[in-house]
């Protein structure tokens, strides 16, 4: 028996129309929630086991039809994220056209929320929710016996009596328990980012879940539980990766520096071991001190990813940031004294917002000069508590995420929070605030001082291409 699992495309970036040197230097993180599937499936099943990533691979329809025939799958899963729904469904029905005998089954993000709005699709025939390494492992181990579906966390099914469900899904407490992400049998090679010099890099996630209360937060699906991988199992999956070669790691969890302890362990754990290897995090701004910031330094950590959101301190208040402007200024400081690169992020078009708050934004963005910024208005997502206000109140007309989880269509276009400032301003706006930062002629020229080969060269080039077009077009998505 076969599972094949695939990470579905970005239009955004198959249709960038920029040259093919420059799509080479293109940079990509892998999905490591098909990576982390594979790995259990692997370990803990008789089942054969691939991987395609569309976006990495800029596969279009037609060669994601030929890769599918190739693979001849019993079941195909697709990861799901609301944006890219259309795309899934698509895929689903390809698989569909080519043995209506393949079973898909969608999990991800999306289904997660809309799980039984996700069933509703006729090519869809199975949807897990929430951590599903061990439940998918259930699924397939009871493939022959449907009796058991409804005993599997988090899956959902059809019957003649209609879409029904097993218990809700598990949070998985001990994150040692999971095997490191597939990336053997991934093309992990592809893998870059136009932000670090290493033309080989890969993601890891080391913990799961925040307990942080941002109004805007969309990753329902990990909780607010904070649970940790410990010191060995993380620096082991770093050994492991550069032992492939890859000489760059981005540590994709929501707030890395929680617990400083286990920071600092896993600091003391890399420089032991001599482990020849960059990486970076995202921390939050009241979770890291000068100490902390050494030992990471120290242990190789390049860059660390702050979210900063707002310039001013009435916007974060509004938006349960828990930060003070004055804070991030001296995080964003002490962080450069360490010598450790910076990035960002930054959200216009919040709950309230007036456009001198925004303007404040784009100033303060100035003002604390990080290495890089990212820019973006605030798009409500499911699931939020500032989606909930938005309809509560009459800003956002109705449930309109629920309406795209049933129908989904090319010409939806999300709602941002319209109070102030119209979506149009906001929309310049955002140019502005990506002109002001990345056209500032001693920004350039720094940025060109720093570049040490020709691939690093394309990487940067190119991503300062993909940010100009973005910009003037999708200006409610992230941009960088």
């Amino acid at each position: 028996m076969k599972l094949l699992l695939l990470y579905p495309p970005d239009k955004n970036l198959i249709d960038t129309g920029l040259p093919k040197i420059l799509e080479e230097g293109v940079g990509f993180s892998p999905p490591l929630g098909i990576f982390y599937l594979a790995s259990s499936v692997k370990q803990r099943t008789n089942w054969q086991v691939e991987l395609i990533d569309c976006a990495a691979e800029r596969l279009t329809f037609e060669q994601i039809q030929a890769r599918i025939d190739e693979a001849k799958p019993d079941v195909l899963g697709v990861t799901v994220t609301t944006h890219q729904l259309m795309d899934c469904v698509e895929i689903a029905k390809i698989a569909k056209k080519l043995d209506p005998g393949i079973k898909v089954i969608f999990g991800g993000p999306h289904v997660h929320i809309y799980p039984k709005e996700t069933m509703e699709h006729v090519f869809v025939d199975f949807v897990i929710t929430g951590e599903a390494e061990f439940s998918i492992v259930d699924f397939l181990n009871s493939w022959n016996q449907p009796a058991k579906f409804g005993t599997i966390p988090g899956l959902y099914f059809k019957s003649p009596d209609g879409i029904l469900s097993g218990p809700p899904p598990v949070i998985i407490s001990n994150l040692d328990d999971l095997p490191y992400p597939a990336r053997v049998i991934s093309k992990y090679k592809l893998y870059t980012s136009p932000l670090v010099r290493a033309e080989m890099v890969t993601s890891m996630i080391t913990s799961r879940g925040c307990p942080f209360q941002c109004i805007y937060c969309n990753r329902p699906n990990m909780g607010n539980q904070f649970r940790a991988r410990s010191a060995k199992n993380v620096v082991d999956e770093m050994q492991e990766c550069a032992e492939f070669g890859i000489k760059h790691i981005k540590i994709y969890d929501d707030t890395f520096t929680i617990e400083r302890k286990r920071v600092f362990d896993i600091c003391d754990e890399i420089r032991r071991r001599n482990l020849n290897i960059s990486w970076d995090i995202r921390a939050h701004i009241n979770t890291v001190d000068f100490e902390m910031l050494k030992q990471l330094k120290k242990s190789g950590c390049t860059l660390i990813c702050y979210g900063v959101e707002s310039g001013t301190d009435e916007m974060l208040k509004r938006i349960r940031k828990g930060v003070t402007r004055k804070k991030a200024a001296e995080v964003f400081s002490m962080t450069k004294k360490i010598g450790i690169q910076t990035l960002a992020y930054f959200m216009i078009g919040l709950p309230n917002e007036t456009r001198k708050q925004m303007l404040e934004t784009i100033e303060f963005a100035r003002k604390i000069n990080p290495d890089y910024c990212h820019f973006a208005i605030l798009v409500p997502f499911p699931a939020t508590p500032v989606y909930a206000e938005g309809m509560a109140s009459g800003v956002l007309s109705n449930d309109y995420w629920m309406e795209f989880a049933k129908t989904p269509t090319e010409v939806f276009k999300p709602e941002l929070w319209i109070e102030n400032v119209s979506r149009v301003d906001m929309e310049l706006l955002l140019l502005k605030a990506y002109k002001e930062f990345y056209m500032r002629p001693i920004y350039i020229a720094r940025r060109i001082f720093e570049i040490r080969s020709f691939s690093e060269f394309k990487r940067k080039l190119q991503s300062g291409l993909c940010l100009i077009c973005n910009s003037r077009g999708n200006k409610e998505k992230s941009i960088v």
